[in-house]
């Protein structure tokens, strides 16, 4: 499963970079960011469900513009909150829900 969002935009997204960057696998903090990327990316998308796999290959650079939102306000709340939060749902924020609720796929038990 590919990530919704690059490398690049992630470090960006969290203000870890400004200006240029020539590689941003070179990125002191690039391994965490990446781990935490994919974390992300697994929320957002065990949220929105994909019970035919049609969103699971999804990438960058066809992903609407709404889910990489939302994959990027969890990768901050994960870099934020690294050891959880008193809130119940804080990698599930209103804004996050909102986001992705036109590309929820529910699912009945």
């Amino acid at each position: 499963m590919p990530d919704l969002i690059t490398l690049e935009q992630a470090l960006r997204h969290l203000r870890l970079v400004v200006g240029d960057l020539p590689d941003p696998e070179d990125h002191p903090q690039a391994a965490d960011v990446q781990f935490k990327l994919a974390q992300a990316t697994g929320i957002v998308l065990d949220f929105v469900k994909d019970p035919d796999g049609s969103i699971n290959n999804w990438t960058p650079d066809d992903c609407p513009g709404a889910v990489q939102a939302a994959t990027a306000i969890v990768l901050s709340d994960l870099w934020e909150n690294r050891a959880g939060s008193a809130d119940d749902d804080v990698f599930l924020s209103f804004a996050t829900r909102a986001l992705l609720e036109k590309y929820r796929k529910p699912t009945l038990a």
